[in-house]
């Protein structure tokens, strides 16, 4: 069996980013994606809100595909664009063209 250290290992380990976050947007925990060279460090969201981040209607997007999910109880694999245009507080500077990302949507159980 493997244990909580070990888990977090596990996940830290992750190459790509895992976000963990609540019904209302809130980052509960990032994992994983630590590779500067392809990744911002995203601790620095924890306890902040999707709503906080990016625009109204980017925050709105993403809250359906939050509650999709979780009313599915299925994975959701879903493609999107994300500009600085759409990120609160990003300079000008950069790609002029949005990046398409995608995100895969999972909600889960806990089990105690």
């Amino acid at each position: 069996m493997i244990d909580l250290q070990q888990m977090r290992a596990v996940l830290e380990a992750l190459p790509d980013p895992a976000f963990i976050l609540s019904r209302s947007g809130k980052y509960i925990a990032v994992f994983g994606g630590r590779d500067a060279r392809y990744y911002h460090d995203g601790t620095g969201l924890i306890g902040k809100y999707i709503s906080d981040l990016v625009k109204p209607d980017k925050a709105e997007w993403f809250l359906e595909q939050i509650g999709r999910a979780l009313e599915s109880c299925k994975l959701l694999v879903e493609e999107y664009e994300l500009s600085n245009r759409d990120v609160r507080g990003l300079p000008d500077e950069g790609p002029e063209d949005p990046i398409w990302f995608e995100g895969r949507i999972q909600a889960f159980v806990v089990v105690n």
